[in-house]
């Protein structure tokens, strides 16, 4: 049986399967449930308030990390690649009629 822990931001008791651990191996006060919904909303929220704020941090992010930037965009052109190689050389599968 595995051990419980109470959760902060749900407020029920939950195994430890259901926490993150931190860096050091500690449990985390809140279950993975409550973290991934507090962190999707609270992104979501935050460019949704205030678009042009989010766009200039990303810029300055960008300009600040160039090297980081350019990996990132090569991986995901790399991705992009192989996804088209994929489904025959297009943006859509082909229709197989």
């Amino acid at each position: 049986m595995n051990p419980t822990k109470f959760c902060k931001g749900c407020q029920t008791e939950k195994s430890e399967d259901e926490f993150y651990k931190t860096a050091a191996g500690k449990i985390r006060a809140g279950c993975k449930s409550c973290r991934c919904a507090n962190t999707s909303k609270n992104q979501r929220g935050r460019y949704r308030k205030n678009p042009a704020a989010a766009k200039a941090r990303q810029k300055r992010w960008r300009e600040k990390h160039p090297d980081q930037f350019r990996e990132i965009m090569r991986l995901q052109m790399a991705k992009q690649r192989r996804r088209r190689r994929d489904v025959g050389q297009g943006f859509l599968p082909i229709d197989p009629k």
